[in-house]
């Protein structure tokens, strides 16, 4: 797998030529790819606020993405990821991991979640697997733990101290 960190300038002119020396890069490799960092664009006009946005740039930046065959996670918590903090306030989610389709298969529940914004204007950003709630994990009684005299006695003591009202079956569940 192939890391490239990326911070793409606010010089207008350069920004193609970014896009093209990135697709060229990724063509020399054939391994997949995570584009991360601050693209100081945006793949959607909904992922700006406060502002008008560039059409032009965005289907630039979303043709890179399409070229580059590389995907755009879910980002957790937050909507922006940057803020001008002035008094007309700008907002826009700048940065961002972008992966190959294949990374996916690997790991099935990537997320991008962001940090709380502390010196700077944007949100740092981390990538990582959603962890799944598969609840409780269920009782499970070895036979060989009644082979164990002391092990049996402690049993049968705390099922006698345990006091459960209800029916036998409520009971029962209650003491397992």
């Amino acid at each position: 797998m192939v890391f490239c960190n990326v911070y793409r300038a606010n010089v207008e002119a350069e920004w193609k030529e970014l896009w093209d020396y990135l697709v060229g890069v990724q063509n020399s490799f054939s391994l997949p790819w995570c584009f991360g960092g601050d693209f100081n664009m945006v793949l959607d006009p909904s992922e700006k606020k406060g502002e008008s946005c560039n059409m032009v740039s965005i289907r630039n930046f979303n043709s890179f993405v399409l070229q580059s065959k590389v995907v755009d996670i879910p980002l957790s918590g937050i909507t922006f990821t940057w803020s001008n903090n002035r008094e007309k306030a700008l907002w826009a989610r700048l940065d961002r991991f972008l992966i190959s389709s294949e990374i996916l298969l690997w790991f099935l529940s990537l997320s991008q979640n962001s940090l709380p914004r502390s010196l700077s204007d944007h949100n740092a950003i981390v990538i990582g697997e959603r962890k799944k709630d598969w609840g409780l994990s269920p009782f499970r009684f070895c036979n060989g733990w009644l082979k164990e005299k002391v092990l049996m006695h402690e049993a049968l003591e705390g099922w006698k101290v345990c006091k459960v009202s209800g029916s036998t079956s409520v009971a029962l569940a209650a003491k397992i």
